[in-house]
């Protein structure tokens, strides 16, 4: 670094980290930010010319955070210093390469082109759909990701990032440390959250370890409800559809029924902006693909359904309008492991981890559209089974 930064021991580590995909995953106040544009201008150092990407989980934290350390450290580097254009939200390097600015947000907005690296600020906050489009930028070129965060739950980070590092493979290096052990962070702080905070909150925010979200609507699911459906016929398919409203994504969830009445979330169709008439011509593919017997629909777009069921579809809206009826149903599919979703339905996957009630409130948080999809599918495929309960099944074979 020539002098120009002192780092602490663990944000060595990480700098001297030979690994392509490197996650900081640190306690609040760890330096986690402060580090990346430390990581990445050696980056842009060793590629000078060459393209870059800079992600944050929305615009919102990029602008407060995110940017601000960027813009200290490229604004003063002789030859680097370049000029931010904020309509376009690029950096232009004076050495003639160019910094990309993302919100993980909008996984399709990640899409298209290729980078030399990548700094994923606040990782634990973005989806599993927007790290997969990250890995397919830096695909061509072999680019390097450094991922800096704090865990915020028992996503992908923990099962497709710092699993893999667990396990020994090359391509993943992980530097974990305490807020506490960033030597400029106060000790009376972290034994005042301590003492205070819920101890897994302050697991996460704090030791930077992975526990499950606080208040999980669907707690019960866990690593051994994600499995896929290889050698499984399904005696039916049944869709689940949200119908979203922009900038919410339209959800249509598949579900296969096995012979033992066990429930398999196999494909998911997660889009954004799309028209009721792009949505029918969609469901109509999707059924002709998958063998589609019923599509059961969010009651709040009457409209759409009849605009399904004049191109031949069998949509019918939600029968059960008790929320907790249809978390109920799904809840114990779940703990009874009738219940298992695909790997290749990574919204899905991402939402469970997060629908979330605050201590503060009543009712949900978080996204839930393929949630919601689910849940209309199970509620109403209980209900025309006429088991009661729907789940029961031959347990662990």
């Amino acid at each position: 670094m020539n002098g120009e930064v002192e780092l602490h021991d663990y944000q060595a580590k990480a700098f001297e980290s030979q690994a392509r995909f490197i996650g900081l995953i640190a306690g609040t106040g760890g330096g986690k930010t402060f580090f990346g544009p430390i990581w990445l201008l050696r980056e842009v150092r060793n590629h000078p010319q060459d393209s870059f990407f800079v992600i944050a989980p929305t615009f919102p934290l990029f602008n407060r955070t995110t940017l601000p350390e960027f813009r200290r450290r490229f604004d003063y580097e002789p030859g680097i210093k370049g000029e931010y254009k904020e309509q376009k939200r690029e950096y232009r390097l004076g050495s003639g390469g160019i910094v990309y600015f993302g919100s993980a947000d909008r996984p399709d907005s990640l899409e298209g082109g290729q980078v030399r690296a990548a700094h994923i600020d606040e990782a634990g906050q973005i989806k599993r759909a927007s790290w997969q489009a990250i890995q397919r930028r830096l695909g061509v070129k072999m680019g390097k990701a450094l991922l800096t965060t704090t865990p915020y739950a028992l996503n992908w980070l923990k099962t497709d990032f710092y699993d893999r590092w667990k396990a020994g493979d090359p391509d993943y290096d992980v530097i974990q440390f305490r807020s506490i052990d960033n030597p400029y962070y106060p000790r009376k702080e972290y034994e005042r959250a301590k003492r205070t905070l819920d101890r897994r909150i302050f697991d996460m925010r704090y030791d930077a370890l992975f526990r499950k979200m606080a208040g999980l609507v669907y707690a019960e699911f866990t690593d051994r409800n994600i499995k896929e459906p290889e050698g499984i016929k399904f005696k039916r398919v049944i869709a689940g559809v949200d119908w979203g409203f922009y900038p919410d994504p339209a959800a249509i969830i598949l579900h296969g029924e096995d012979n033992q009445g066990r429930i398999w979330v196999f494909f998911e169709y997660y889009h954004l902006r799309k028209t009721p008439d792009e949505l029918v011509k969609d469901a109509v593919a999707i059924r002709k693909k998958y063998g589609v017997e019923t599509f059961w629909c969010g009651q709040d777009e009457p409209g759409n359904i009849e605009l399904f069921r004049k191109k031949g579809l069998d949509a019918r809206a939600n029968e059960v309008k008790s929320v907790n009826e249809g978390i109920g149903a799904m809840t114990n599919l779940i703990k009874n492991e009738a219940f298992f979703v695909s790997k290749r339905c990574p919204n899905w996957l991402d939402e469970v981890e997060t629908y979330h009630v605050p201590e503060d409130k009543e009712k949900p948080e978080g996204p839930c559209h393929a949630l919601d999809a689910s849940r209309y599918a199970i509620v109403n495929m209980k209900r025309d089974s006429g088991l009661d309960p729907f789940w029961s099944v031959k347990m662990n074979e």
